[in-house]
């Protein structure tokens, strides 16, 4: 009574109920001038105009997209692993709130088990709670974009607690400096702009100020900076003598704790946030275009990293292995500084050390070789005219003569 399953084509393609007879049966390929252009069948059409009119009569509190064809439909968006797990309005039919997923045959099929999951827990932690109510209900934050030195001051004072940082870059400058910290859903975020399209954003005097108060945060408020892969961005501020002592990665956490999984923010803000999918903005902003676009991205990174943050350290705090917290703790954490310095610095190289390196792998790598020479008949051994094993020496004793069953790409077959 409470949940409906319908499709959005209600008959078995021609040939078989896979992607590529799904293609052939219900879109069209015809030359456009000089282009050849895809476009829906005008049975295709039928079945959508049947699916709106579907759910207008039904009205669902959501509507969960399985699959990319269904995301097509229903939001008019373009990309399943991107936009699974976000929040978004149908263009279909408007006012409904549709979650896409990823289909569970596509699971099933590249045996992603480990998809298996994150479809789970989006279905527990998203698309049940929001079949309550019709609505679509966002957590906000207030944001800051074109601050004056005295709004930065008063927002540098203010800041308590955990705070994310982040920042982007215009070619080879460093273009603005993103900030957050507040509790969940009353978040105060500021996007302190360097350089524009048409020049430096701040006098010299103020700049020197900005960068001032910064480091004056970083010593006061040792519960920042969190970032996502934060090496990359102090390695930049590092260079405005900015080294923080507590520095956060919610990326290397993440990693720890869930070694599985994708660890771009992208996924992680899926995760965590009921922040819609927008790392595409980040392509819409160039040399040339309003420094609006790149600001608005900036809040919206600091913003979704220090949710992020917050998931993961009730994850850390909930999950039953404690090896996976101590990993990040004992081991990841404290290397970050160093992996700064080396980054900016670079490495003194040893060439002895390195030699003997070389020459223990060396030995190593004979005695494993040896071992699968002997397990397989000869087969998996370096030939006279080789340096190594082959990929087709591996490919022909793995379908060949094992006759393992073969695995193809789908795209090229």
């Amino acid at each position: 009574k409470e949940v409906g399953l319908t499709n959005v084509v209600k008959r078995i393609p021609d040939g078989g109920a896979d992607s590529e007879h799904f293609e052939k049966t219900f879109y069209v390929r015809e030359r456009v001038g000089r282009r050849l252009v895809t476009r829906p069948s005008d049975e295709l059409l039928e079945w959508i105009s049947a699916l709106a009119t579907e759910i207008e009569r039904v009205q669902p509190n959501v509507v969960v997209a399985c699959g990319q064809h269904s995301l097509q439909v229903l939001t008019g968006l373009s990309g399943i692993t991107k936009w699974q797990g976000s929040i978004v309005e149908s263009s279909l039919v408007p006012g409904v709130k549709v979650i896409p997923l990823v289909h569970p045959s596509w699971i099933l099929r590249k045996a992603q088990w480990q998809e298996l999951y994150v479809f789970g827990r989006i279905l527990c932690e998203k698309v049940v709670p929001q079949s309550e109510f019709p609505e679509i209900r966002r957590q906000g934050w207030r944001e800051c974009i074109t601050p004056t030195i005295g709004e930065l001051r008063s927002y540098i004072s203010a800041c308590r607690g955990p705070w994310s940082l982040d920042i982007e870059l215009r070619g080879n400058a460093l273009a603005c400096v993103g900030l957050a910290f507040g509790d969940l859903g009353s978040e105060q975020a500021i996007c302190v702009p360097l350089q524009t399209t048409t020049g430096p954003y701040w006098t010299v005097a103020e700049e020197v100020e900005w960068w001032r108060l910064l480091q004056d945060l970083c010593i006061r408020n040792t519960q920042g900076p969190i970032g996502h892969n934060i090496v990359c961005d102090l390695g930049w501020l590092s260079r405005y003598g900015l080294m923080p002592h507590n520095a956060e990665d919610t990326m290397l956490l993440f990693h720890r704790l869930y070694a599985e999984l994708r660890k771009k923010l992208a996924f992680l803000n899926m995760l965590y946030t009921d922040i819609p999918y927008y790392k595409d903005d980040g392509k819409t902003w160039g040399q040339r275009e309003p420094d609006e676009k790149l600001w608005h991205y900036n809040i919206k990174d600091v913003v979704s990293t220090l949710r992020v943050w917050r998931g993961l350290h009730h994850d850390r705090e909930t999950m039953a292995g404690k090896s996976s917290r101590a990993l990040y703790e004992t081991l990841a954490k404290p290397l970050i500084p160093i992996a700064i310095e080396m980054q900016n610095e670079g490495m003194h190289g040893d060439p002895a050390a390195l030699a003997l390196a070389r020459a223990v792998v060396t030995v190593e790598l004979g005695k494993i070789r040896s071992y699968l020479g002997k397990l397989t008949g000869g087969a998996l051994s370096v030939r006279e005219v080789n340096v190594k094993i082959t990929y087709k020496q591996v490919i022909d004793y793995l379908y060949r003569t094992l006759g393992l069953p073969k695995k193809k790409k789908f795209s090229t077959g």
